[in-house]
């Protein structure tokens, strides 16, 4: 745990580091709180907080239901498909293309 000290966010200095691991029992850990300052919120706040989040993660799940309801689902037909038919090879001729002294003199010309 990592205890800072300042006014604002910018001017924060990091005060002390403690390593929680090193303490066994929730009585001192209790005990270290206490110890740096920290005060237990009263139970009314923190049934106010939990009560609050709650709220939240329900308005996102309905948030997020609307959107996944808005984007209909792609139906996809089978299609059956033709056996492919054997071709004979064909011997394919290619034309000559223009040789390199024909592209050069090409380029020349535009020039």
């Amino acid at each position: 745990m990592t205890i800072w000290e300042g006014e604002s966010n910018l001017d924060w200095v990091e005060k002390e580091r403690i390593v929680l691991s090193n303490y066994k029992t929730k009585q001192e850990l209790h005990a270290l709180m206490v110890e740096k300052g920290f005060q237990l919120r009263p139970k009314e706040e923190i049934e106010r907080v939990r009560h609050q989040r709650q709220e939240e993660r329900v308005k996102e799940e309905e948030r997020n239901q609307i959107k996944h309801a808005a984007i209909k689902p792609v139906k996809y037909e089978r299609v059956k498909y033709k056996p492919l038919q054997k071709r004979e090879h064909q011997e394919v001729k290619y034309k000559p293309t223009a040789s390199v002294d024909d592209r050069v003199e090409s380029e020349r010309k535009k020039l």
